[in-house]
């Protein structure tokens, strides 16, 4: 089978679109060992990982934009109601509720939904589980922090916590870009527990690969998302990909009061067999490839109607 890949290497040089695209290739791979991926080419079934650097409206017609076609889009530099994404693009996946929800302020995405204009999908990237995984040593520190995009007073705000609290335990701190897969992992592997402070997700890979580690994550969320001077209230998520068994999510205004919680339950999370159970880079290429199929036969069905 020929699988198109459209992208725009340049638009991401690091981070987490690259290691989404890097995985869904190896993920490909390993579950079609025979498949052709073209890279900017017409296949049978074809995805846009992201890039602005053609027209909409030249991709094939039964194109998967995303994960997050917002960061593919013009939103913010351009009139919303002249967004090529939203007039062309007809099908789109996500990772998070959250971003749908935000994203109806500017476009009918409720509607295009009800109405079948276009089809919503929800898909979530793999990580390397072979690399993130629990360690055989013991644990040797209590927890680190995970911090991004939240304000540098917090941090000091959750230290002063524990130790005016005197839960007498040591950490340390992994800041969002200044780190390299090794720390990360050696941080995760080494720690009890880990902290997240994070402003909102798409879908958080560093999560996922903390939790690969089987390191139990308490998680400070929030309830509200800002963009420039727009505001949205409700339930933006920090972490996506989640269960109760990765550990504790609470929010700005409540997590001292659940903080002895999730210490209390901390021997009971298993956030590593949650993560290697439905997160490997071959269980969500054979996710995103079978959405592919189903916008196909549908793609199909309308051209012989």
């Amino acid at each position: 089978m020929n699988i198109g890949i459209w992208t725009q290497v340049s638009h991401f040089p690091a981070g987490g679109p690259t290691s989404v695209l890097i995985g869904l290739l190896i993920g490909i791979k390993q579950l079609m060992p025979e498949a052709h991926i073209l890279i900017n080419e017409t296949g049978y079934l074809n995805f846009q990982m992201w890039g602005k650097d053609r027209d909409i409206r030249l991709y094939p017609k039964n194109t998967i934009f995303g994960p997050n076609p917002i960061g593919m889009s013009h939103i913010g530099f351009e009139d919303p109601n002249e967004d090529k994404v939203w007039l062309y693009g007809k099908h789109l996946t996500f990772t998070a509720a959250w971003i749908i929800n935000w994203l109806e302020q500017k476009f009918p995405i409720q509607k295009c939904m009800e109405d079948k204009t276009k089809t919503i999908h929800f898909w979530e990237a793999g990580i390397d589980t072979d690399y993130y995984k629990p360690s055989v040593e013991p644990k040797t520190q209590d927890f680190f922090i995970y911090y991004k995009s939240q304000r540098m007073a917090d941090i000091e705000n959750i230290w002063g916590f524990l130790f005016h609290n005197y839960y007498g335990l040591k950490g340390t701190l992994i800041c969002y870009h200044f780190y390299k897969p090794e720390m990360l992992r050696e941080a995760a592997q080494k720690s009890r527990f880990c902290i997240m402070l994070d402003n909102e997700e798409t879908q958080g890979l560093a999560a996922l690969e903390i939790m690969a580690c089987d390191c139990p994550i308490y998680c400070i969320d929030r309830t509200y998302f800002k963009n420039n001077t727009k505001l949205m209230s409700g339930n933006v998520t920090s972490i996506v990909s989640w269960s109760s068994q990765c550990g504790l999510k609470s929010t700005e205004e409540k997590w001292k009061e659940d903080f002895p919680i999730f210490l209390e339950n901390l021997s009971t999370y298993q956030p590593a067999e949650f993560v290697h159970s439905k997160y490997t880079y071959k269980a969500s290429a054979k996710n995103l490839l079978s959405i592919g199929l189903i916008i196909k036969s549908l793609e199909l069905e309308k051209g012989l109607s």
